[in-house]
C-alpha cells in the first residue's frame, strides 16, 4: 500500500510543476454557482471550485445517512437494530459538524485560507539542488 502511494505521488508531481502554465478545459463544468467552472487556469483555481461541492457532497451523504440511520432505527426489533441506527444517525451528525467546523473555524483564523487566492506569480525564484 505504501508504494502505490508514493507511485501515485511520482506519477503525479510533474503535473504540479507545470501546473501554472496551461489552461484546462473541463469535460464537464464543476458547481461553482456563478455559471463559471468551465475553465481552470491553475491548479488552485480548480480547487476553489471544487470545495463548495465538496462540502454540499458532506452534507447531503450526511442527509442520506441520517435518513438510512432513521428507516434502521425505526424497523428495527431488537436492541441491537436500535443502537445500529442510533450510531448511523449519531455518525451522520458529527461528520457534518466536523465538516461545517473546518469551514468555520478556517474562515475564524483568515477567510482567505477558504477562498484559495494564492499569487503565484510573484513568488521568488528557488533553485533546485543539484542531485549527485
Amino acid at each position: 500500500m505504501k508504494n502505490i502511494f508514493i507511485g501515485y505521488i511520482f506519477l503525479l508531481s510533474p503535473a504540479f510543476v507545470y501546473a501554472d502554465e496551461m489552461v484546462y478545459k473541463l469535460s464537464a463544468p464543476l458547481p461553482a454557482g456563478s455559471g463559471e467552472g468551465t475553465q481552470v487556469s491553475t491548479f488552485i483555481q480548480y480547487i476553489g471550485y471544487l470545495f463548495p461541492f465538496l462540502l454540499f457532497l458532506a452534507s447531503i451523504l450526511a442527509l442520506v445517512m441520517f435518513t438510512l440511520g432513521a428507516i434502521q432505527y425505526m424497523f428495527s426489533e431488537g436492541a441491537s437494530g436500535n443502537q445500529g441506527g442510533k450510531e448511523k444517525m449519531t455518525s451522520a451528525i458529527l461528520g457534518l459538524l466536523l465538516a461545517a467546523g473546518s469551514v468555520i473555524m478556517l474562515e475564524t483564523i483568515n477567510p482567505e485560507l477558504i477562498n484559495l487566492k494564492i499569487d503565484t506569480q510573484n513568488l521568488p525564484e528557488t533553485a533546485m539542488p543539484d542531485v549527485p
